[in-house]
């Protein structure tokens, strides 16, 4: 039997928009990103990735709510 996801899809876009913004604002953390691979240019793409997401996600919420 599959198991409920713990979180919504929405909650899932919220932490990843709070994950993008303390990369921008905490610069030990922007620090410990790049070391990892993840530079200024590589957050950029995420948060151009998570802002489609996001509106691809709100057009499918009126499209639900539509019905």
């Amino acid at each position: 039997m599959a198991s409920k996801p713990k979180f919504s899809e929405a909650g899932i876009l919220e932490q990843y928009r709070i994950a993008l913004d303390n990369v921008a604002s905490q610069s030990r953390i922007a620090a410990i990103m790049a070391e990892l691979g993840y530079d200024a240019a590589k957050i950029g793409e995420g948060k151009v990735m998570l802002s489609e997401t996001r509106q691809a996600y709100d057009l499918k919420q009126s499209v639900a709510d539509e019905k």
